[in-house]
């Protein structure tokens, strides 16, 4: 299941704009993500020794973290904005229907 999921809270937040570390196997859907499109920092080999280098890293590095933050934010922007979900999905319904009739939600 999480191989093809998005943990629900992911975008909530990337939209805070708080610089994020996911921490999994990059055949889980969030880390295979965040990995893809750069939005977190991501750690995927296990142990506690790597994920403390990790963390004390982007505590000792300020513009990494706000670097990540400000790519958390724009990808939830561009990509999970309710509006353009909800266009997405209205032309995916459509194509599948095989309507040629544009109806856009409001």
């Amino acid at each position: 299941y999480i191989q093809y999921s998005l943990a629900n809270k992911s975008i909530d937040a990337m939209a805070s704009g708080r610089p994020i570390l996911v921490y999994g196997p990059a055949s889980a859907g969030t880390v295979g993500y965040a990995l893809e499109d750069g939005w977190a920092d991501v750690l995927d080999r296990q142990g506690v020794d790597g994920l403390v280098e990790r963390i004390n890293e982007l505590i000792g590095d300020a513009d990494r973290r706000e670097a990540l933050g400000g790519r958390a934010r724009a990808q939830a922007g561009s990509a999970h904005d309710a509006s353009l979900v909800r266009a997405r999905f209205a032309d995916v319904l459509q194509a599948a229907s095989g309507s040629t009739r544009v109806a856009r939600p409001v």
